[in-house]
C-alpha cells in the first residue's frame, strides 16, 4: 500500500461510519500532507470501495456550501464495519 493511501486510509479509521467528502478529506490531510493530492483521495477511496472497505454514498452534493467549486461531486464514505 503506498503512502497516501495509508494516510486515507488511516483518517478515515479515526472514526469510523463517519461521512466525510472527498474534498474535505483531502483539505484534512494536505494540512500536514501538501504532497497529497485531491484526485489521489478519490482513487484511493474507489479502490477502498471496489474491496468492500468504504462505502461511498453521494448525498454531499447536495449538502455542499455553493462557493465550493472543485469537484463534480463527492463521493461522501465511511469505514464499513
Amino acid at each position: 500500500m503506498t503512502a497516501a493511501r495509508r494516510l486515507v486510509l488511516t483518517e478515515l479509521a479515526t472514526d469510523p461510519g463517519a461521512h466525510i467528502s472527498a474534498e474535505d478529506l483531502a483539505d484534512r490531510l494536505q494540512g500536514e500532507h501538501p504532497e497529497l493530492h485531491l484526485a489521489t483521495v478519490y482513487r484511493t477511496l474507489r479502490t477502498l470501495g471496489e474491496v468492500g472497505l468504504v462505502q461511498p454514498t453521494w448525498d454531499a452534493v447536495h449538502r455542499r456550501a455553493p462557493s465550493r467549486t472543485r469537484g463534480s461531486g463527492a463521493a461522501v464514505c465511511g469505514i464499513r464495519r
